[in-house]
């Protein structure tokens, strides 16, 4: 009763860093990104909602000043 809830995050958690240890290898293999496997920093910034969390930084006088673009 339950135990499958349990399952859900760690599945998640267990493919996370299995993705970052196949990234630092290629990395460390000095092999070039691929745009098929990663974001690009427009669509990072978007997924992180950067530009909500610059909005917040500035009201409350927090992080450094960022230019909107």
């Amino acid at each position: 009763m339950g135990f499958t809830m349990i399952l859900y995050p760690t599945t998640l958690l267990f493919r996370m860093t299995h993705a970052i240890q196949r990234g630092l290898k290629d990395l460390y293999a000095g092999q070039e990104l691929s745009s098929d496997e990663s974001v690009n920093m427009k669509e990072f910034e978007e997924l992180v909602e950067a530009g909500r969390w610059r909005k917040i930084e500035r009201k409350y006088g927090g992080g450094p000043e960022w230019d909107e673009d």
